[in-house]
C-alpha cells in the first residue's frame, strides 16, 4: 500500500478542484468513513459521516447516515443532491 504524501490531504485537494471550477465551499458535500477523511469531512459545507466511522470521530461531521455497507452515500445523494 502507498504512503500518502506528507502535505497533501483530502480538504487541500477539495479546495484546489472548487477552486478550479468555481465550487463554493459551502456547495461541498463530502462524505467520508475514517480518520484519513476528517480534514475533507470539516472543509466540506455539508460534512457526513457513514454510520460505520470510528467512535472518536462520530462528533465531527454535520449528518451520520447509513454505512457504507447499508447505502449511505445513496441516501445522501437521494436526500442532498436529487431532491
Amino acid at each position: 500500500m502507498k504512503r500518502p504524501r506528507q502535505g497533501i490531504d483530502k480538504a487541500a485537494s477539495l479546495k484546489f478542484l472548487a477552486d478550479k471550477l468555481g465550487i463554493l465551499q459551502e456547495e461541498i458535500i463530502a462524505v467520508g468513513n475514517a480518520g484519513n477523511d476528517l480534514t475533507m469531512i470539516e472543509y466540506a459545507g455539508l460534512g457526513v459521516w457513514v454510520d460505520n466511522v470510528t467512535p472518536e470521530l462520530r462528533d465531527r461531521a454535520d449528518l451520520i447516515v447509513a454505512s457504507n455497507n447499508d447505502d449511505g452515500v445513496a441516501e445522501v445523494v437521494q436526500k442532498y443532491i436529487l431532491n
